[in-house]
């Protein structure tokens, strides 16, 4: 079976349901198919690595729901206070730190702010908070989603943080998650499609069908429950979270 394999450039499980089917019908009697075609292609062209949420340790501000350039600088200021007073120099954006209103489907009531103003209002914010961070990580949000929808998937996270910043200390993801491994167990740190009118119902949810501590964002509600899984919901706030 492993020379099976090893020929016709397949897992053993593949050659196994191979060698199976072709048992059934008659077309082999032994593990060894002779004269197996060879497909010479260049097998990296084929594959498609979308990557895997992000596993993070350690001590993280958390914000979200930043949505340049209506972001209050008062609270974008206290980041760094806050940051400061702890000591953490690491910090998530769990999604929404753009508006991309101009790329919304939704009807519009006024004119939405040019593009070029915005990635040039989410250049000033990242490099403010560099001055203090040493490592961001940008999670995708719905709000992220719009231009990647516009565009037909043909932008992805990465082309946005190529435009935006190009700064190795920031890292994009396309999932709209991650987790943080802490003594208290794991925290999901999540931009959810889901939405309710009701706070932390959304972020119950999740940490009951994940099993994690859970907080959420894009509801832009402000919640902390407790249970066997810890579930928050916080939007344009931002808090110190003892787990």
């Amino acid at each position: 079976m492993a020379a099976l394999a090893q020929q016709a450039g397949w897992n053993p499980n593949t050659a196994r349901r191979y060698v199976q089917f072709a048992r059934a019908n008659g077309a082999v009697h032994s593990d060894r198919a002779p004269n197996l075609p060879a497909l010479n292609v260049n097998r990296r062209l084929f594959e498609l690595d979308i990557g895997q949420p992000l596993e993070l340790t350690g001590d993280w501000v958390i914000v979200g729901d930043v949505h340049v350039p209506t972001t209050n600088l008062d609270m974008a200021r206290r980041v760094l206070i806050v940051a400061q007073h702890h000591g953490l120099r690491r910090l998530i954006i769990a999604g929404d730190l753009l508006n991309n209103d101009v790329f919304s489907v939704h009807p519009r009531t006024s004119e939405p702010v040019p593009w070029r103003r915005e990635m040039a209002a989410a250049r000033e914010l990242l490099r403010a908070w560099l001055g203090w961070f040493d490592q961001v990580i940008w999670l995708a949000g719905n709000h992220e989603r719009r231009l990647i929808r516009a565009v037909y998937g043909a932008f992805e996270m990465e082309e946005l943080w190529m435009l935006i910043i190009h700064d190795k200390r920031v890292t994009v993801s396309r999932y709209s998650w991650c987790t943080i491994q802490t003594p208290q167990g794991i925290w999901r740190i999540t931009h959810p499609r889901a939405y309710s009118r009701i706070p932390l119902r959304t972020a119950a949810t999740i940490a009951m069908r994940e099993g994690q501590h859970v907080w959420t964002f894009h509801e832009h509600h402000l919640g902390d429950g407790d249970g066997p899984k810890r579930a928050l919901c916080g939007g344009e706030r931002r808090r110190i979270v003892r787990p």
